[in-house]
């Protein structure tokens, strides 16, 4: 009896085990798979990647067989891609060589240019120097020349030009004369003129700062009008009229007063009295009223 019960107790704990457990659970899994499969979900296969990624027993299952026929594929296309852009750096860094290559040789080129420049420059400012040692050294000795010039001449003769020129101008011949030349020149000057050309020689310090100063009081005295010069030009061209034939000077003078009648009236004050009646004569004979003008003009 005992045994009976036993048996019972144990087929029923048996009988419970199936119906709660293991029947519900092959159904539910069974009822999975299938709708899985409807919704064409690939169980299987599922599971194969699943458990080959099981360190142990991945080794006994295997991938499926699409995923093992991709793998190498995929891996394939992985080195293929890595290889390529290897190749894409290689040729990018090659070609940033050969712009670095080009840029230094530019750099190069430019430092070629620049040099060139700076040794034109330099001729250049080296032409320049010894076109003025030139001009300085023919002004000097065209200065020397001037000066033994006056020293072979009269000292008052000498004295008497040298003292015309500009102040710089005599302290730079005097300065070119030797020293007894010089005193005899100086001892035939206007006493005050002569003091200071001595104190200016005493003062003297550079001859190019002289031979400047000099061509400066050259140009100012060009730049300033000489009456003298003037006159002189008006008599010589007065008489040039008085030596033309009366008919055509007095054409000429007519011509010209209309244009610059002062000229005309220097022109014929410088001429002697018999010359200007000459001319005026003809000139009434061209036009009566210049010459009424040119009398009117004439009389102070």
């Amino acid at each position: 009896m005992e045994e009976t019960g036993t048996e019972s107790s144990s087929g029923g704990k048996l009988e419970r085990f199936l119906v709660w457990f293991l029947i519900p659970f092959v159904f539910t899994a069974v009822l999975l798979g299938v709708l899985l499969s409807v919704f064409d979900y690939d169980v299987m296969k599922t599971v194969q990647r699943t458990l080959n990624k099981i360190p142990v027993v991945g080794e006994m299952i295997p991938l499926p067989k699409e995923d093992a026929e991709s793998t190498p594929a995929a891996k394939g296309t992985e080195e293929d891609a890595v290889k390529t852009k290897t190749k894409e750096i290689e040729q990018l860094n090659s070609k940033v060589q050969e712009l670095k290559t080009e840029l230094d040789k530019a750099d190069q080129t430019s430092a070629q240019k620049d040099k060139t420049i700076l040794d034109l420059k330099q001729q250049k400012a080296e032409l320049e120097d010894k076109e003025l040692a030139k001009q300085d050294e023919e002004y000097d000795k065209k200065v020397r020349e001037l000066a033994s010039v006056y020293a072979k001449m009269m000292p008052s003769k000498a004295a008497q030009i040298i003292q015309n020129l500009s102040p710089q101008e005599t302290i730079l011949v005097l300065n070119a004369m030797k020293t007894d030349e010089r005193v005899k020149v100086l001892e035939k000057m206007d006493p005050k003129k002569a003091a200071d050309a001595s104190i200016a020689l005493k003062d003297l310090t550079s001859s190019q700062d002289q031979k400047i100063a000099a061509l400066q009081d050259r140009l100012v005295l060009q730049q300033k009008p000489d009456s003298a010069q003037k006159k002189m030009t008006s008599a010589e061209l007065s008489q040039t009229f008085a030596s033309m034939d009366a008919s055509k000077a007095a054409k000429v003078l007519t011509d010209m007063y209309g244009k610059n009648s002062g000229q005309v009236l220097t022109i014929l004050r410088e001429m002697d009295t018999s010359k200007r009646a000459a001319l005026m004569g003809e000139i009434a004979g061209i036009s009566k009223e210049t010459a009424a003008s040119i009398t009117g003009n004439l009389v102070p």
